[in-house]
């Protein structure tokens, strides 16, 4: 048997054993925490970074990812603009999220069903309880920024995403997710001086782009398809600011901001999504804060409660979800709780920190297919069906 065959076999048991120690990982766990990156979305087919920079309407430009994710191109260039965005915008409706969303979906009902949801109704009553001494959500700038209103409280699940897609709407309740840096489906005044808050776009919009230019002029040249995929956005909850979407006409390519429009001011609408360079975006504060304390309810359980982390796709470039993994290890591990976290990467599975090293399963692999193995020897190992 020669060098490279040996090299397989051994990348294979590698990654046999690291799947076994993750099923055994989640198995053992009374909470979940669900960590996505780019690479989590890039199993559904969709691009990732460095993927956007190779579209040849770009190149020739001389363009990256970050020049064309910047705020201030909607002012230089509306149609370079509403281009990039409303591809994304279309591509992120009509693609179907990929099967490891059900197969996360699966794990996180075991959590909550657990004991007879004794673990996640204690934390549901937790986190009830500081919303009560708070009043967290009656801020007047909360209040604005709330693009809807999301019934429940999480349990024993949470998933945190820097993927823009909205995805795990399809999958996932509204209030067990927070979307760090926004979403393509929240939308927002480009002008900073506006007050309003977020809004959803509608659901039958589609942008129209040539794809040759990946320009969008400001009325489309014909129709665009409005087919939302099959069960798209479920569990995303209808936009409780009426006004904020507006169109001039059918035609209208660029959408506008309502409230802008009433005070007879005609300033755009863009993505409420953390840009490059971005100093006016607005986010989700209610989204924001139901992390937060859901997040703090299980660090001061740390002592009672074994937390599982699976990590999947998340990049060193914009390290936003991985730190936010390795923050919360640490202030479990602080509090003298168990929790582990399953990191899947096919480039960076592992840490630069000592500290969390051994509470750490390093998976180099894509996501989709470590998760699917995962879930066979979780199944097999833990009787589970």
């Amino acid at each position: 048997m020669n060098s490279s065959n040996d090299e397989f076999l051994n990348q294979s048991q590698q990654f046999e054993d690291q799947c076994e120690k993750a099923a055994d990982a989640i198995a053992e766990a009374d909470v979940l925490v669900l960590v996505t990156g780019a690479g989590w979305g890039a199993d559904s087919g969709l691009k990732v970074f460095a993927e956007v920079a190779k579209i040849p309407a770009y190149q020739k430009r001389g363009m990256q990812y970050a020049d064309a994710s910047k705020p201030e191109l909607i002012v230089k260039d509306p149609e370079l603009f509403y281009g990039f965005w409303g591809d994304a915008f279309n591509t992120y409706r009509t693609t179907k999220p990929h099967e490891g969303f059900d197969i996360v979906a699966r794990w996180r009902d075991d959590k909550n069903q657990a004991n007879g949801h004794m673990v996640a109704n204690k934390i549901r009553d937790r986190v009830k309880e500081k919303v009560e001494a708070r009043c967290p959500f009656q801020d007047e700038k909360t209040k604005r920024q709330t693009p809807y209103e999301a019934d429940g409280t999480s349990g024993a699940f949470f998933a945190f995403t820097s993927n823009v897609d909205a995805h795990h709407y399809d999958v996932f309740e509204a209030h067990e997710i927070h979307d760090c840096h926004g979403s393509v489906e929240l939308w927002q005044c480009s002008d900073r001086d506006c007050d309003s808050g977020i809004w959803r776009a509608p659901t039958e919009f589609m942008f129209n782009v040539d794809q040759e230019t990946m320009l969008a002029p400001s009325k489309k040249r014909e129709a665009s398809d409005t087919s939302l995929r099959n069960g798209g956005l479920l569990n995303l909850p209808e936009s409780s600011d009426k006004v904020g979407w507006y169109q001039d006409d059918s035609e209208s390519n660029w959408p506008k901001c309502g409230h802008c429009q009433k005070l007879g001011l005609s300033r755009l609408a863009r993505p409420s999504i953390l840009m490059f360079g971005d100093h006016g975006w607005k986010w989700d504060l209610s989204q924001e804060i139901r992390w937060d304390l859901w997040r703090e309810t299980i660090v001061e359980m740390a002592t009672s409660v074994n937390v599982c982390i699976v990590e999947v796709g998340c990049g060193t470039t914009v390290a936003t979800c991985r730190n936010t993994s390795e923050y919360f290890i640490r202030d479990l591990l602080d509090k003298g709780g168990r929790a582990s976290l399953v990191r899947i990467n096919p480039d960076f599975p592992s840490t630069t920190d000592p500290t969390i090293q051994k509470n750490i399963t390093p998976i180099m692999s894509t996501g989709l297919k470590a998760v699917m193995k995962i879930d066979q020897l979780y199944a097999e190992r833990h009787g589970k069906s």
